[in-house]
């Protein structure tokens, strides 16, 4: 019985002397590396990364770059056009002592067969606002009028940095008005006007005066000579 038991004891300690080594060579070997693998794996937060600006360049940015400056000190505005066109000012339209100035293609035809820009200033002797913009329109300095018909679009735009409003294919002018645009800086109130009118809507502008405008390279010139107006 002695010797049964001494076997025993041998098996036992050999049992626990081969588990031993093998958490000891499985420790130093694999489950070790498995577990710092694991840590490793672990997902780690990340910094967002700012968006590059997404807002697009100004309509006609590098068109415009290389253009004539027109400067007027006295009516606090600049504005540029292309080689192509001419800036005139017309000392028989001259409002609180600032001529306008008009802005056409050099070589003129008739009837015309592109957009030309007037602009002008008088001063806001009424104290109005955009925010009746209806009563801004139709009395002058460059276009007058009765009033703006009572369902005509009147749209939020910009002129320069200021909030402006704007109409498109309204009233007055020999031609029609393609747009006009006011805005109020200080006392005076800023008018633009685009001449003649090409409106697609109107069927009835359909013979060879209105061909030439209804390409959309010249609605594109004369946005872009707009969209370089600046306030000094």
């Amino acid at each position: 019985m002695k010797g049964f038991f001494q076997i025993w004891l041998i098996v036992g300690a050999l049992v626990i002397l081969i588990a031993g080594g093998a958490y000891y060579f499985g420790y130093d070997h694999g489950w070790e590396k498995s577990t710092n693998s694991q840590i490793s794996q672990t997902p780690q937060p990340i910094s967002p990364t700012p968006s590059p600006d997404a807002s697009p360049a100004p309509t006609g940015a590098g068109e415009t770059a290389n253009w004539k400056t027109y400067t007027n000190t006295k009516a606090g505005y600049s504005i540029k056009y292309p080689d192509d066109y001419t800036l005139t000012v017309d000392n028989d339209l001259i409002y609180d002592g600032v001529p306008a100035v008009s802005i056409a293609p050099t070589t003129p035809t008739f009837p015309p067969s592109n957009y030309s820009i007037s602009i002008a200033t008088e001063k806001n002797s009424k104290n109005l606002s955009l925010s009746q913009p209806d009563k801004l329109f139709g009395i002058g300095p460059l276009i007058q009028y009765e009033k703006l018909p009572s369902n005509w679009n009147i749209k939020q735009t910009h002129l320069g940095d200021l909030p402006a409003v704007r109409v498109d294919h309204c009233c007055g002018g020999q031609y029609g008005i393609e747009s006009e645009i006011k805005t109020i800086k200080g006392n005076l109130i800023y008018e633009i006007v685009v001449t003649p009118d090409y409106d697609p809507a109107n069927t009835k502008q359909n013979d060879e005066f209105y061909k030439n405008l209804r390409n959309l390279n010249k609605k594109k010139d004369y946005e872009n000579i707009i969209s370089t107006f600046k306030f000094l």
